[in-house]
């Protein structure tokens, strides 16, 4: 191959660690987790209730505000312990969190 066609190979940076953690896994440790599969399923864990539930309207309670998941046909599949799962037709996705707490 010519030298034309040769790309610098760029090292991968070295990751901080704090008390044997990444430092950004850390930092993330015991904030809710999503998961969105298309438009049809959703995952959240670190729920912490249900605050509103309609068959087009969820409102779901987190550590620092909620998450709202508008829609159509939305039904909780499971809800065990701190993790739900929801199916449907989502529509929109809305984080509201208490001021001053984002990060």
């Amino acid at each position: 191959m010519s030298k034309k066609y040769r790309f610098p190979v760029k090292k991968d940076r070295e990751k901080i660690y704090w008390n044997g953690k990444n430092a950004v896994e850390q930092q993330l440790a015991g904030l809710p987790r999503l998961e969105l599969f298309s438009n049809l399923s959703f995952t959240l864990e670190g729920c912490k209730g249900i605050l509103e539930y309609r068959d087009d309207y969820i409102k779901m309670k987190i550590s620092k505000g909620s998450v709202t998941l508008c829609g159509e046909k939305l039904t909780v599949v499971s809800f065990q312990g701190k993790n739900i799962q929801i199916a449907g037709r989502i529509f929109s996705l809305e984080f509201s969190v208490a001021k001053g707490e984002g990060q």
